[in-house]
């Protein structure tokens, strides 16, 4: 599941506020004076703020936005390595971006050195995860693989949506159900489902009966459906909604921290997002307030910090709630 979303868009990162680089020199989209540049963990500029948007680095590279509305991609030093031409575009995955061309031909895939290497074509066109793609044309879902070509037949007719691959399974939605398939496209979980999500941890939140509860991977239930809502495992918590609020389980099916909250992010670097009387803070694996809630928004943690939202200001705090930037317009 991606990070649960804002109230509304976040100016250093309205369309993906997706995980910083993985790389220890990892750099943080920042606002100032109504443009976007970026910072690191020692809350220095290393980019100046000159763009329209910016936003979060993966591979090495940020998708940015120039004052003519045109996307493009800048390295860590800056520079722009992917000139600005594309009117959307989707982060670097497994060395692979998909992007929508402005001439109407639909989204294709572009490698690190701008080279089209999947012709646009498609109507959706979805992140490359464990070496396939999820795409739709104006016929039909499928998956590719890196050369752009069908990587197995369906084996299920009127296909409504793809997830993307996770552990080696992707769930499926047909004819109202979801299920599973594994890499060669066999249906290895049935669509029994009324909903589901990725696997993450060995894990996939399922509905069942208008319940949620979870399953394995090889789809046995592990924790019986009795949940309003579920999302993903992370740090071995998953979160889970009640009628008292949203809480977390761990993955015996036991309750870790009792449901009593009005929202909830996932478990990152051991704090997890909360709402709490309008507000949002920051919980530890315990249950226990280590960020008071204080916030309008709060983004997980990742590489030490968080996106938090005071008004319609945006800046990042540290693991102890200290301000390492400033919310800023």
């Amino acid at each position: 599941m991606p990070d649960h979303a804002p109230p509304h868009s976040t100016p250093a990162g309205q369309v993906k506020q997706g995980k910083p680089s993985s790389e220890d020199d990892a750099l943080f989209p920042i606002r100032q004076r109504d443009h976007a540049g970026y910072i690191n963990r020692s809350r220095q500029v290393v980019i100046e703020p000159s763009f329209l948007q910016g936003f979060a680095f993966s591979e090495g590279l940020a998708i940015v936005e120039n004052d003519d509305r045109k996307l493009g991609y800048i390295d860590k030093q800056g520079s722009v390595r992917i000139d600005f031409q594309f009117p959307d575009a989707q982060d670097f995955s497994e060395g692979l971006a998909a992007v929508r061309v402005p001439n109407g031909e639909g989204w294709g895939y572009i490698d690190r050195t701008s080279k089209v290497v999947i012709t646009p074509q498609f109507k959706f066109a979805g992140s490359f995860h464990e070496g396939l793609a999820a795409v739709h044309d104006h016929d039909s879902f499928r998956f590719i693989n890196r050369s752009g070509e069908p990587a197995f037949e369906i084996p299920f007719p009127n296909v409504q949506e793809l997830g993307d691959y996770s552990e080696g399974l992707a769930f499926i939605k047909t004819g109202n159900l979801y299920g599973f398939l594994d890499k060669s496209g066999k249906a290895v979980i049935p669509p029994t489902f009324q909903s589901a999500h990725s696997f993450q941890e060995g894990f996939a939140a399922v509905k069942l009966d208008g319940k949620w509860g979870f399953i394995d991977r090889q789809g046995t239930m592990k924790i019986a459906p009795a949940y309003e809502l579920a999302h993903a495992f992370s740090e071995g918590l998953a979160e889970v909604k009640t009628g008292q609020g949203w809480g977390f389980v761990d993955k015996t099916g036991k309750t870790a921290i009792a449901p009593q909250f009005a929202e909830v992010g996932s478990f990152s670097e051991g704090l997890a997002a909360v709402k709490l009387n309008e507000k949002w803070g920051f919980i530890n694996a315990r249950g226990e307030i280590v960020i008071p809630a204080q916030f309008d928004f709060a983004y997980d943690f990742h590489h030490g910090l968080a996106n938090v939202q005071t008004g319609t200001a945006w800046g990042y705090i540290d693991r102890s709630g200290g301000v390492v930037w400033p919310p800023q317009q």
